[in-house]
């Protein structure tokens, strides 16, 4: 691959921590093989370079959703307008206002779309209906107004086997958000089991809370992560039962926990896209990367992949007691426990990994690159 160090990249990011697993781990380590790249972030930490890659701080470290939103647009363009990069590549939906704005003083902006956010504002607590009713259409018209003007705009998957008519079909590109392949000999399973299921991630009634405690009445838990709001911690400390919380932890932790799982956990209720993408949650192609086969919550795009390919166990929320019934059968059947977890390493071995996408990624900065000033 050819080095092109006179090109500059910066990625901005309000929400996101700077060692983010798809900002940082992935796409901006893939990039730098290729461009000059730096990331803005909000953050208390002093400027630094790490991998090539310079982290510049924004200083700003504001929890009020709306007040950073703001703050982040406003000082984040004040930074880049007087800056020479090449290509801006922007990662939250509040931030879709600065893509306007550097669009009107002709830069090349992509538009880095993690979620599918029309669908998961209906999911968002935090949110009142009324206020709702009040963001959604004012978030569609600046929505409308940031699609129409980036050079291109990236999106996880499909949904329901087709992209969403409101995305440009042709400068809309799928870059799944798929894990980095382990060398081969770290992939093999080879820890002891200490619990039998285990969840990662954001804790939630939304994300199987409930359904993870009535689960701890019949095998042994392990949760790593945080709770999204005071309730849910709360709710989870009144009825735990047979629960190890071990809170945030490192990604070297969060691979051991997983070795010394039967299975990983990923139950989510059918609210926002949760149930419509068509693609795998991150956690669970984490899962079997390392041979642990996911419970899942099922969806037309999962289920039929696990009919054919046999790499887990998908849950209907109706029928949790089928499901205890299923996790017994193949914690007592080794040989059938087996075909699950190395049938989960080969797809992701040879599929479902991100060594595969790296491609299609530089296609989509070629694409910019080369259309510099359309905007359909």
């Amino acid at each position: 691959m050819k080095i092109n160090n006179s090109l500059k990249v910066i990625h901005i990011t309000s929400v996101h921590k700077w060692n983010d697993q798809r900002i940082f781990k992935k796409e901006i380590l893939t990039l730098s093989k290729k461009y000059k790249i730096s990331l803005l972030i909000n953050s208390r930490l002093k400027t630094f370079i790490i991998s090539n890659v310079k982290v510049i701080s924004s200083k700003i470290v504001i929890n009020n959703r709306f007040f950073r939103a703001l703050i982040s647009n406003l000082y984040f363009f004040w930074i880049l307008i007087f800056s020479r990069n090449d290509v801006y590549h922007i990662h939250d939906p509040e931030l879709m206002i600065l893509a306007i704005f550097l669009k009107i003083f002709n830069k090349i902006v992509i538009f880095d779309s993690h979620e599918f956010y029309r669908l998961q504002l209906i999911e968002k607590k935090y949110l009142s209906s009324f206020l709702k009713f009040l963001i959604f259409p004012t978030y569609i018209l600046i929505e409308k107004i940031a699609f129409w003007s980036v050079n291109a705009i990236i999106v996880p998957c499909q949904i329901l086997g087709k992209l969403p008519s409101y995305f440009p079909s042709k400068k809309t590109f799928i870059l799944q958000n798929y894990p980095i392949l382990l060398p081969t000999n770290k992939n093999k399973q080879t820890s002891t089991k200490i619990w039998d299921l285990c969840y990662l991630g954001s804790i939630s009634f939304s994300r199987g809370l409930k359904e993870i405690i009535f689960l701890s009445k019949y095998f042994s838990i392990v949760l790593a992560g945080d709770f999204t709001s005071k309730s849910e911690k709360a709710y989870f400390q009144n009825n735990k039962i047979n629960v190890t919380y071990l809170g945030y932890i490192n990604s070297k932790k969060i691979e051991k926990v997983i070795q010394q799982s039967y299975f990983g956990l990923s139950i989510f209720h059918n609210l926002g896209q949760y149930l419509l993408v068509d693609t795998f949650p991150t956690k669970v192609l984490e899962y079997m990367k390392l041979g642990v086969p996911p419970v899942f919550s099922e969806n037309i795009y999962l289920t039929n992949l696990n009919d054919k390919n046999k790499f887990g166990i998908n849950f209907n929320g109706l029928y949790i007691n089928d499901l205890i019934k299923k996790i017994q059968f193949y914690k007592e059947n080794k040989k059938e426990y087996d075909v699950l977890s190395q049938n989960s390493m080969k797809l992701v071995k040879k599929t479902y990994n991100w060594n595969k996408y790296e491609n299609t990624l530089f296609e989509i900065y070629d694409f910019v690159l080369g259309n510099k000033h359309e905007n359909s």
